[in-house]
């Protein structure tokens, strides 16, 4: 009788070739799905980002305004390369003891209120106070 021996093959079991493949598939999903949301947040974020400046860039050109300039803006689309963003202004004459009420007459004081809207909906909205400072005493 010959002795019985281990004999070691060469080479992968079907079996352990699944096993690896189930294994990388487990672990691809989250992977991608993490790709996935980081790229949204990426784009959301770089909206966002364009949107403040835009409303700020549009408060300052506002606040360099007269006092008396400073009036309600319809929603209007910025020019080229911001085509894809559009803003309305706000603005009421507020009374100094209450500076988020609209008052019903003029004041030396105006709440401007800038929305920047992207795809329809308002992206970033800024609220400053005007005041007429040649007059306030």
């Amino acid at each position: 009788m010959k002795p019985h021996t281990v004999r070691f093959q060469k080479g992968y079991f079907l079996v352990e070739l699944v096993i690896v493949i189930v294994i990388i598939g487990i672990c691809i999903v989250p992977i991608a799905i993490a790709l996935g949301e980081g790229a949204y947040q990426a784009q959301t974020n770089e909206i966002k980002s364009v949107a403040t400046s835009l409303a700020e860039a549009k408060m300052e050109e506002i606040f360099n305004k007269s006092f008396l300039a400073v009036g309600n803006v319809s929603q209007t689309s910025f020019s080229a390369p911001f085509s894809t963003y559009s803003y309305d202004v706000v603005c009421n004459y507020v009374a100094s003891s209450s500076l988020n009420t609209p008052s019903g007459s003029a004041t030396e004081y105006k709440r401007v209120l800038v929305r920047v809207y992207h795809g329809g909906s308002v992206c970033v909205q800024l609220v400053g106070l005007r005041t007429d400072y040649l007059n306030v005493e």
